[in-house]
C-alpha cells in the first residue's frame, strides 16, 4: 500500500475503548426512544375497556427518556478526535498538525 502524505487532509483516531462507550451510549438512546415512543403507549392502553393509564405511561416514558439522558453525554463524550494535516477548504482550523 502506497500512501500520497500530500494528499492527506486530515486523520481521525478513536480508540478501542472509547468506541465500545460509544456502541453503549447509542445503544442506550435507542433503547429509551423505543421505551418511551413505543412500548409506553401500548402498555399503557386497557384493550378490554379502552381506558388509557396516565401513570403506566409516565412511568414507563421517564425510564426510557432517563436512559436517553444517560445515553447522550456517554456518546458526545466518546467521539473520535481529528488530526488535520492539511487546511481544509472553506474552514478555519486553528491547529495543524505535521509529520516527520
Amino acid at each position: 500500500m502506497y500512501l500520497k502524505w500530500n494528499e492527506i487532509e486530515k486523520i481521525s483516531y478513536q480508540s478501542r475503548n472509547s468506541s465500545n462507550w460509544q456502541g453503549i451510549g447509542m445503544s442506550s438512546m435507542i433503547i429509551g426512544g423505543i421505551a418511551s415512543l413505543l412500548v409506553a403507549p401500548l402498555i399503557s392502553f386497557n384493550y378490554k375497556n379502552g381506558n388509557f393509564s396516565t401513570k403506566t405511561f409516565f412511568t414507563c416514558a421517564g425510564i426510557g427518556f432517563g436512559f436517553i439522558i444517560i445515553g447522550i453525554p456517554i456518546t458526545v463524550c466518546n467521539e473520535g478526535e481529528e488530526y488535520y494535516l492539511a487546511k481544509p477548504e472553506n474552514m478555519n482550523v486553528k491547529t495543524i498538525w505535521r509529520y516527520n
